[in-house]
């Protein structure tokens, strides 16, 4: 019985030694980055408030007409739409084909490739979103108009721009991204482009992984459609694991096999891209970003435009203040990974007169996935 006894005493102590050792500095780090995450966005919010607080008492004003003008607006073109259509009727049969013939090909495909079939349902030749939204004239529009509505109103478009890092560029007619967002906190992981499909996103996508010194860089590239197909754009992100300036949960989450954290501090660097048609060559829009930064992220909500002929040039930016040895070998391992990519064309390196390194690239292919 004592032996008993003694191996559960000797249990629990090992199990609150493991405890105090491993798991709560894991607890402790994870509510220290909440806590500034939460402080950032408080500071923040007071800053904005601040600089317009005339702007800010009209929009609390409006933002109960925003609200309802956000659900109806959109609930009244779908109807329009659908009553143009040949009415409900007519949609329902639509999207009942479309579940049928889903459902064969889904069959069809677990049976012929089993061990496959996951990766061949969340890639990107398994069903869409966005394939399910086009079957109701009007949705993919409205859902764009949506997010329009929204994000005019300041109340939403602070606390969405500072949790998700989306902000509204009038001048160019685009969201884009700021640094105070979940994302630069919870890094990346493979798993997250897997759930970007259900979330209804379709894009392209291509992976560079590489390792510059004592730091392992994952350099990854989208464009496509985002908005279950009611807006489109690309993306440009930078990320470290192993060493290297990180976000406050780097020590931790990087123990988690395949996730990297968002590139910080002297890590970042300058991102623009341009989003184009690749059979007209028009040019949607351009986003340089800031100075530096680990993401880069543009989409203009426009359901009309066929994200298969999306190109995306690039243009990524090493800083001057970098150093010099740090640079060269970082500009080497990014052009190698561009230049080994099927889709990206015409790679280029330019010295510039700060002291900089620019490297630009034209991504008119697939991707990888």
């Amino acid at each position: 019985m004592n032996a008993i006894v003694d191996a559960v005493r000797d249990f629990v102590q090992t199990t609150a030694q493991t405890y105090q050792s491993a798991v709560q500095p894991r607890i402790d780090a994870l509510g220290e980055a909440v806590g500034q995450m939460v402080e950032d966005a408080v500071v923040s919010g007071v800053q904005s408030l601040a600089s317009d607080p005339l702007g800010y008492a009209v929009d609390a004003y409006l933002l109960p007409a925003t609200v309802g003008a956000t659900v109806l607006a959109p609930a009244f073109e779908v109807g329009a739409a659908v009553h143009q259509a040949g009415g409900p009727g007519v949609v329902a049969l639509n999207l009942a084909l479309h579940g049928r013939n889903e459902a064969v090909r889904i069959q069809h495909e677990l049976q012929q490739n089993p061990s496959g079939f996951v990766d061949w349902l969340l890639g990107p030749d398994g069903p869409k979103v966005s394939d399910i939204t086009a079957q109701v004239p009007g949705l993919q529009s409205a859902i764009g108009n949506a997010m329009d509505i929204a994000m005019g109103n300041r109340w939403i478009a602070g606390p969405v721009g500072q949790a998700f890092g989306f902000e509204y560029d009038a001048r160019n007619d685009i969201y884009t991204t700021n640094e105070t967002s979940i994302q630069s906190y919870g890094g990346f992981h493979d798993i997250y482009d897997q759930a970007g499909k259900g979330l209804g996103m379709d894009l392209d996508e291509s992976v560079m992984t590489f390792t510059v010194g004592d730091v392992e860089y994952r350099l990854e590239l989208w464009k496509g459609d985002y908005g279950a197909g009611g807006a489109f754009g690309g993306e440009i992100a930078l990320y470290t694991n192993g060493a290297g300036d990180r976000g406050a949960l780097g020590d931790q989450l990087e123990q988690i096999d395949g996730y990297y954290s968002a590139a910080n501090g002297d890590n970042q660097i300058g991102m623009s891209q341009t989003i184009y048609n690749t059979e007209t060559g028009e040019v949607y829009f351009t986003s340089t970003g800031s100075e530096t930064q680990f993401w880069n992220l543009a989409i203009r909500t426009d359901p009309a435009i066929n994200h298969e002929n999306l190109g995306q040039r690039g243009e990524l930016t090493l800083p001057a203040d970098m150093a010099a040895g740090e640079q060269s070998a970082l500009a080497d391992a990014i052009v190698e990974q561009l230049e080994s990519k099927d889709g990206i064309e015409d790679v280029q390196v330019r010295t510039n007169a700060d002291g900089s390194t620019s490297i630009s690239y034209d991504w008119s292919g697939e991707g990888d996935r």
